[in-house]
C-alpha cells in the first residue's frame, strides 16, 4: 500500500446484553490484528495496523463505490473517520453505519494520507472480482 497508516483506533459500546467475546470478534473480523485495551466493561477500545481485510471484504461485497462515497465524507486532516455497524462485522461484512441496533464500532484510521487510504480501500486491483466474474444463474 503507498499511502501510510499510522494506526487504527477502534472504539464500541458494549451493551450489558452483549457478550465481551462476539465484540472482539466483531472487531478481529474486519481487523485481525486488533490489540484490545484491558478491563473494557462499558467500552471496548481497540488499536489495529492493517487494513488489507477492509480492503478485501469491500472488493469482494462489490461497494467499491458506494464505500467511496462515504470514506470521502471522513477524510481529515490527520485522520479517516468512519463507522460500520458492529452486527454486519460480526458476520464478516462491511456495512457503513451511523445507527445500528447494537450499536457500531467508531473507525478512525491515523494518517497524513487519508486521500490515498480511500484510494486503496475502494481501488479495482487486478486480482479482485467484476461482475465480469461472476457466472450467471443457470435458467431453470
Amino acid at each position: 500500500m503507498s499511502a501510510k497508516v499510522s494506526h487504527i483506533d477502534i472504539e464500541t459500546d458494549i451493551h450489558p446484553t452483549e457478550s465481551q467475546e462476539k465484540v472482539r470478534t466483531a472487531v478481529t473480523n474486519l481487523f485481525p490484528d486488533a490489540t484490545f485495551e484491558k478491563d473494557a466493561v462499558r467500552v471496548m477500545k481497540a488499536t489495529a495496523k492493517g487494513i488489507e481485510t477492509m480492503k478485501e471484504r469491500i472488493a469482494n461485497q462489490q461497494i467499491r463505490d458506494s464505500a467511496r462515497r462515504v470514506l470521502v465524507k471522513g477524510v481529515r486532516k490527520d485522520h479517516l473517520f468512519f463507522i460500520l455497524s458492529k452486527q454486519a462485522a460480526y458476520a464478516g461484512r462491511v456495512s457503513f453505519s451511523n445507527d445500528g441496533p447494537l450499536g457500531d464500532l467508531v473507525i478512525i484510521v491515523r494518517t497524513d494520507e487519508a486521500e490515498e487510504v480511500v484510494e486503496y480501500l475502494t481501488r479495482k486491483d487486478r486480482k479482485d472480482p467484476g461482475p465480469e466474474d461472476i457466472e450467471p444463474h443457470p435458467e431453470e
